[in-house]
C-alpha cells in the first residue's frame, strides 16, 4: 500500500432536517452580517423559506446575492466580493448546487486575500496570488452530486471561456450541512446530471495516478450507492434515495478531492465551457469514452469496481471494461440519460474544446494521457 495523506477541514453535519442547524452554526462564528449566496431557483422554490424567517426573528442581519450562472464566470465572484464587503459581512453561506458553492468559495479567498477572482486562477501558474486563509463558509448543498461543499476546488468560467480552478486547502468550507430534505424538490434531469457528476467523481478518483488508499473505499462504497440509488431516485423520487444519493456524493466529493478526477472532468470541463451545458451533463457525457479509452492501463481498477458492485458473478481481468461499459450503459438506461450531445460544432469551436482539454490540470491524473487527436475523437464519439 502506498503512502497517502488526508486532510478534511470541513465539519460535516448530515441528516434530514439539518438545515435547521444553520442557525446555530451562524451563531457560533459570531457574525454580524451574512452573505447567503443563493440558487435563483431555491428562491424560487421556497427551499429556504423558513431559514429566512428563523434569521428574521433571531435578528440575524443578511444580503441576499443570487446572481449566479450554471457555469459561474469571475464577474459573479467578484460582484459578490464586492456585496461582501459594502454590506460589512463576515460570513458566507452558499446554498444550492455547485455553481452557487463555487461562486461562494471564491467571494470567501477574494474578500479576505484582496484583488479580484481571476488573480487566484490555477491557470496562472507561478503568476497565481497565494491564499493564505479564507471567510468562514457554510455550504448547504441542494443537490447530490458535485460534492463541491467537501473539496479544496473553486471552478469558475475565465474569460476565454475556459473552465479554470481555484484550489487550496484554505477554501474547504468550514461547515457543510447536508440536507436531503431539501434534494426533494429538485428536477429530475438536475438529478440525473447531478447523481452521474458524482458518479464521475468516484470513478476518476478510483482511477487516479494519485493513489490514496482510504478514499478508495469512499469511491467504491459511492459507486455501489448510485448504481443502486440513482435510479430509484431519478424515477421514485423517494426520501431513502435521496439521503442515500446525498452520502453517495459527500463520500465521492471527498474522494476526487483528495485523488483528483481525471478524464472525463478534463474533457468535460471543455465541452460544457464551450457548448454551455450544465457541468453534469458534459462529464456524464465523457463516462464511457474515458472507459474505453482506460480499458487496458486501469483493467484491475475496473476489475476491482465490478468485483464490488456484483461481488458474486463470474469474471476475468481482460473483460473488465467491457463489463463496466454494460453496467454503465444499463445505468444510464434506467436514468433515461443519452450521452450524445447530438451537435457538432464548428472546426474552430472543436478546435478550442480539444486545446482547452490538453491543458487542463486533471487530464495529468489520468493513467494514460491522450494526444489531441485522441482527445478529438473522444469528443467526436460522442456527438
Amino acid at each position: 500500500m502506498n503512502p497517502f495523506n488526508f486532510f478534511l477541514d470541513t465539519k460535516i453535519d448530515f441528516g434530514s432536517g439539518s438545515l435547521n442547524h444553520v442557525i446555530g452554526y451562524i451563531k457560533e462564528f459570531g457574525a454580524s452580517v451574512v452573505l447567503l449566496v443563493l440558487d435563483r431557483n431555491v428562491l424560487k422554490l421556497g427551499l429556504v423559506d423558513e431559514l429566512l424567517e428563523t434569521l428574521s426573528k433571531e435578528q440575524v442581519n443578511y444580503h441576499i446575492y443570487d446572481n449566479i450562472d450554471p457555469n459561474p464566470r469571475l464577474i459573479h465572484v467578484d460582484i459578490g466580493t464586492t456585496q461582501f464587503k459594502e454590506h460589512g459581512c463576515n460570513l458566507v453561506v452558499a446554498i444550492g448546487g455547485g455553481s452557487t458553492i463555487d461562486v461562494a468559495k471564491g467571494i470567501c479567498v477574494v474578500a479576505k486575500n484582496g484583488g479580484k477572482c481571476f488573480d487566484y486562477l490555477d491557470g496562472r501558474k507561478e503568476k497565481k496570488r497565494a491564499i493564505y486563509d479564507s471567510i468562514p463558509l457554510i455550504a448547504v448543498p441542494t443537490t447530490a452530486g458535485t460534492g463541491s461543499e467537501v473539496t479544496m476546488y473553486s471552478v469558475i468560467l475565465d474569460n476565454d471561456l475556459v473552465k479554470d480552478s481555484i484550489t487550496s486547502t484554505h477554501i474547504y468550507p468550514s461547515v457543510a450541512v447536508i440536507d436531503p430534505l431539501l434534494m426533494k424538490k429538485i428536477p429530475r434531469e438536475t438529478v440525473i446530471y447531478t447523481g452521474l457528476d458524482a458518479f464521475a467523481h468516484a470513478l476518476e478518483a478510483y482511477t487516479s495516478n494519485i493513489s490514496n488508499a482510504l478514499c478508495d473505499v469512499f469511491s467504491l462504497e459511492a459507486l455501489r450507492l448510485i448504481f443502486e440509488w440513482l435510479p430509484i431516485a431519478v424515477n421514485e423520487n423517494t426520501q431513502q434515495s435521496k439521503e442515500k444519493m446525498a452520502f453517495a456524493s459527500t463520500l465521492a466529493g471527498v474522494a476526487m478531492s483528495h485523488q483528483a478526477a481525471n478524464l472525463p472532468h478534463a474533457l468535460g470541463c471543455a465541452l460544457g465551457a464551450n457548448y454551455d451545458l450544465s457541468h453534469g451533463l458534459a462529464v456524464a457525457s465523457l463516462i464511457l469514452p474515458m472507459v474505453k479509452y482506460n480499458s487496458s492501463i486501469c483493467a484491475q481498477e475496473f476489475e476491482d469496481i465490478v468485483n464490488y458492485i456484483s461481488p458474486t458473478k463470474q469474471r476475468n481481468r481482460a473483460d473488465s471494461a467491457k463489463q463496466l461499459t454494460v453496467m454503465i450503459e444499463e445505468l444510464f438506461k434506467n436514468v433515461g440519460f443519452d450521452y450524445k450531445i447530438g451537435k457538432y460544432p464548428s472546426e474552430e469551436i472543436l478546435s478550442k474544446m480539444v486545446h482547452d482539454a490538453s491543458i487542463h490540470g486533471c487530464l495529468l491524473c489520468n493513467k494514460r494521457i491522450p494526444s489531441e487527436q485522441d482527445i478529438k475523437d473522444m469528443f467526436l464519439s460522442i456527438l
